[in-house]
């Protein structure tokens, strides 16, 4: 009896992590105004969308709408004190050089943020003062 109720409440827990997985999966989409580099890849500013390629988000897909600009780009969990108060693309700005930082979504404290490019590590001893550029997006589902 007791492996049945293990077993019931293993179960439990995996409908309810899979359904909070899903509930989860949100498709972030922003007009992004200027040139920006995620990884070492360079995208034309314009109208993007960024949404999980798998059900953990660890893989974001960066892709335009008529899909002519498309990656897939690892990320890593980031965390705030408190709930992000709007959906925003965060951004670090040396000299002319713009590079995806983060991505928050409304009312959740955790975020997907990415490594830093090599480019950008070379940009950054070249230009001390980085700036942190804030784009507004929209969720959907």
């Amino acid at each position: 009896m007791k492996t049945l109720r293990a077993i019931v409440a293993a179960l439990a827990l995996l409908l309810i992590t899979a359904a909070a997985s899903q509930a989860q999966q949100l498709k972030v989409t922003a007009n992004i105004p200027f040139d920006f580099v995620v990884g070492d890849h360079v995208y034309p500013a314009g109208q993007y969308q960024i949404s999980p390629v798998f059900h953990d988000d660890i893989v974001l897909q960066i892709s335009n709408p008529n899909q002519t600009v498309s990656a897939a780009v690892l990320s890593d969990n980031c965390m705030r004190a408190t709930a992000s108060r709007n959906t925003e693309l965060v951004f670090r700005r040396s000299g002319d050089s713009y590079f995806l930082y983060q991505v928050w979504t409304q009312g959740n404290q955790y975020g997907r943020e990415f490594s830093g490019s090599h480019a950008e590590k070379v940009l950054a001893k070249n230009h001390p003062h980085v700036q942190t550029v804030i784009v507004a997006a929209n969720l959907s589902r």
